[in-house]
């Protein structure tokens, strides 16, 4: 999607990333964020220690705002989690690497997503993300499994 109709969005997406991997940003610079539910880095990474503490802080500062941070870097969220402790109103997604390959949920995390490439009675994500929420709310359902498009 980088690049080619979101392509006009990589300079913003650049900008914002070394801001948030650059130093911790005080509170009264981070975001009002005005929605019931935000994802975290929908294109991309965590990039380092910082950039998670300045998502995180975002989060603390907003809490009638549930986020969903998806990532595959556990090493800085259990390290995260160990010093500040996990915001209430964070939703952690493990996000598989391996296509075809169901992930077993990691300490901290609430959920796991995954792809699979053939047909499984187990997909639950349609790609329908504004209608569904399932990623996006604190429910029994641990597991994301969607087709790769």
């Amino acid at each position: 999607m980088l690049e080619t109709f979101r392509k006009n969005c990589v300079p913003a997406f650049e900008h914002n990333s070394k801001v948030l991997r650059e130093a911790v940003i005080p509170e009264r610079y981070l975001p009002f964020i005005n929605s019931a539910v935000f994802r975290f880095s929908g294109h991309g990474e965590l990039i380092n220690y910082t950039h998670l503490i300045n998502l995180m802080n975002i989060s603390l500062k907003n809490k009638m705002t549930t986020f969903t941070l998806w990532t595959k870097r556990k090493n800085l969220v259990n390290r995260y989690i160990k010093e500040y402790g996990k915001p209430n109103n964070l939703i952690l997604v493990y996000s598989k690497q391996i296509i075809n390959s169901i992930a077993k949920l990691p300490a901290n995390f609430d959920k796991t997503f995954n792809n699979v490439s053939i047909d499984d009675d187990r997909v639950n994500c349609f790609q329908k993300c504004k209608d569904c929420l399932l990623c996006y709310t604190k429910n029994d359902t641990e597991t994301i499994i969607e087709k790769v498009k």
